[in-house]
């Protein structure tokens, strides 16, 4: 009875960071309805074990934990997936800016010699 008490209250927990991810808009309404269904299925079927029982027949699995388990294996990794996707995306965002940071800086320098050869620059020094 006191690990279900203690997964109720880190799921309460963790909904009440969801609403405040999603005040302080570091968390989209998309992510806080996936996110809100996860912690609210797990007090549900913390507190109506029965409810996972049945699921498990259905699943043909023996135990409710046991389908618990393999669903949240599966979760797991598809958010893996996406966490994947989302840093190869980033990846391409970064060398896409490198590479056009260091086009400019080129160009820059190019025409910064064109314009020292041609005189145009001033080299002055300024006393203090």
């Amino acid at each position: 009875m006191m690990i279900q008490i203690a997964i109720v209250i880190f799921s309460l927990f963790a909904i009440s960071r969801i609403i405040l991810r999603v005040k302080d808009k570091r968390l989209s309404l998309g992510g806080m309805f996936f996110w809100l269904t996860i912690f609210v299925s797990i007090i549900v079927l913390v507190l109506m074990p029965k409810v996972m029982s049945f699921l498990s027949n259905i699943a043909g699995v023996q135990r409710g934990v046991d389908l618990f388990i393999y669903l949240s294996i599966v979760a797991l990794f598809y958010l893996l997936f996406k966490l994947f996707i989302m840093v190869e995306k980033l990846q391409q965002e970064i060398t896409s800016a490198i590479k056009g940071v260091a086009i400019l800086k080129h160009e820059f320098d190019t025409r910064s010699e064109k314009e020292h050869r041609q005189g145009n620059v001033c080299n002055c020094k300024v006393n203090k």
